[in-house]
């Protein structure tokens, strides 16, 4: 709503001026959906009493705006007071300067008849106007992580996996959450908070095997924005090792400055045969107490230390390559500001992080650190390998990439190539 007290009914839809009337119609489903006071009636006091004035509010500003822009007559009439606001507007600023320059020389000292200067009146000086208060900040929407992966599954078997819903704005969020795809369903489809955990799960009865799918999972906010976060998993298509466990996002929450969290993972092979693999981070506060493993139950602790972060939020990943499919997952830490007058003292109180772990079964330098030579000879190794299966041609190519880039290699994949070298000599 303007100054001239015209609300406008395409923002309070979040609309365009040109809008169909199926946007219209679209548009107010929605929002009177989340906005309806009947939704908000199981919610427990004070909570309940204040949500249902606010939802009231919003649905009554809803109703009316819905009420005039389906009416051709009604909207026609809605659109010259839009524009007719929008050139006073115009006309206003204009005028501004000109008004300024006309107080200045009223302001300017009275003369008497003879020329000379009035005595100036004294006014009494008016009390000191208070600062205006800062201006609310709106919602933000933030998604972690923008992607979710299931890897490989079996047919007929289900997959969960954990999506972050964050404000980083100011007040609440009203959102709802949904899929594109019947094989993927999540287990809140609305909410009202500035920060919720919402677990989508992955159904592959119906799926063919050997087939890759794809989805969508839509965030959709009133207030915040809208985020769409790719789904994709792979139904295996013969028995074989698939990578389990491995969690979306680990949150750890707020963490101070120069300690350290640390959260242990467990992965499974819910195929068959022997799982293997190997775990990498990138992410420089990340580590892993182990690295590679050969089992079908594997646990390891992921540490994050914070000794030197700077407040705020930070994100890092750590990967997981395996004959059962690749993994990817999200790590978020808070670090709060510290306070300037004790920072020193709880630093020192905390005393330094503790080194991360040493990689159990350390690589020779010379293959940890590949230099021309080694990378044309690791290259010429890789190119000899004749893959059995997609993910072991997708490790392949991730291991072709990383030695291009000059990126030095885990014990585990450097082990993987031997492995598959000998394969293909006992063949």
């Amino acid at each position: 709503m303007g100054d001239t007290g015209v609300m406008n009914c395409y923002e309070v839809l979040g609309l365009m001026r040109g809008a169909s009337v199926e946007d219209i119609k679209a548009a107010f489903r929605l929002r009177s959906h989340m906005f309806h006071p009947d939704k908000y009636e199981n919610y427990a006091e004070p909570l309940r009493t204040q949500l249902m004035a606010e939802a009231g509010k919003e649905f009554k500003k809803l109703t009316a705006a819905y009420e005039i822009l389906r009416d051709p007559a009604r909207r026609t009439a809605h659109d010259r007071e839009l524009s007719a606001r929008d050139r006073q507007a115009g006309v206003a600023s204009v005028r501004a300067a000109p008004a300024r320059a006309s107080t200045r020389r009223a302001a300017s000292p009275a003369t008497t008849a003879d020329g000379e200067e009035a005595p100036r009146r004294t006014r009494r000086a008016s009390a000191p106007e208070p600062p205006p208060a800062p201006p609310e900040r709106d919602p933000q929407i933030l998604v972690r992580p923008d992607r979710l992966d299931f890897g490989i599954l079996t047919a007929g078997s289900t997959g969960r996996l954990a999506l972050k819903v964050q404000n980083v704005g100011g007040r609440t969020l009203f959102g709802e959450v949904s899929s594109n795809r019947a094989w993927v369903t999540v287990n809140q489809r609305s909410f009202i908070s500035s920060s919720v955990v919402v677990f989508v799960t992955a159904d592959t009865s119906g799926l063919r095997a050997g087939q890759a799918y794809s989805a969508q999972i839509v965030v959709k906010t009133l207030n915040g924005g809208d985020e769409v976060v790719p789904v994709t998993l792979r139904v295996a298509a013969t028995a074989e090792p698939q990578l389990a466990g491995a969690p979306s996002i680990i949150d750890f929450g707020e963490t101070e400055t120069g300690t350290r969290k640390v959260r242990t993972v467990s992965l499974t092979n819910s195929g068959s045969g022997t799982l293997i693999g190997t775990v990498a981070t990138r992410t420089p506060w990340l580590a892993l107490s182990e690295q590679q493993f050969r089992a079908n139950t594997f646990s390891f602790e992921v540490i994050a230390t914070t000794a030197n972060l700077a407040p705020g939020e930070h994100s890092g990943q750590f990967q997981v390559f395996s004959n059962g499919g690749p993994a990817t997952v999200t790590v978020v830490i808070q670090v709060p500001a510290r306070d300037p007058g004790t920072g020193l003292a709880s630093r020192t109180a905390v005393g330094p992080a503790p080194p991360p772990p040493e990689d159990p079964e350390p690589a020779s330098p010379s293959l940890e650190t590949p230099g021309p030579a080694l990378q044309r000879e690791l290259l010429a190794r890789i190119l000899r390998i004749e893959p059995e299966s997609d993910w072991e041609r997708d490790l392949l190519m991730a291991l072709t990439r990383m030695i291009q880039a000059g990126r030095p290699l885990a014990p585990g994949e450097l082990a993987k190539i031997y492995e598959l070298e000998a394969r293909g000599a006992d063949a």
